[in-house]
């Protein structure tokens, strides 16, 4: 059983970049007064560095939930430690353009009193 994520989570990038989700939490469904996340996310990734790589664009992903049963609005909600798929991100070597990827994890739901399997 992993915690719910809601408004305010956080987030994380193998890049170590700032993270944002920008789908909605629900406005029906609330945990500490925090709208909790289900369905597919949208987020968007920045920032982010590997080695002498260096991110020079914003990259958008998706965070897909893995609950196997919790639902809300017939949409399974979304928990800690639910990640994106690979983000390919524009950036630069040096002043050599080239892509590479990240992964966005979250890593704290918000919450910790209502967990999902």
């Amino acid at each position: 059983m992993l915690a719910i994520a809601v408004q305010g989570c956080t987030l994380q990038s193998t890049g170590n970049g700032t993270n944002t989700i920008v789908s909605p939490p629900s406005n029906n469904c609330k945990i500490d007064n925090k709208g909790i996340y289900k369905g597919v996310l949208t987020i968007t990734t920045t920032g982010n560095t590997l080695g002498s790589w260096v991110q020079t664009a914003p990259a958008t992903g998706t965070i897909i939930p893995t609950s196997t049963s919790t639902t809300n609005d017939n949409e399974k909600v979304v928990r800690v430690t639910d990640k994106s798929a690979v983000i390919t991100c524009d950036g630069l070597v040096g002043n050599v353009p080239t892509t590479n990827t990240v992964t966005v994890t979250i890593i704290v739901a918000g919450q910790t009193s209502v967990l999902s399997d």
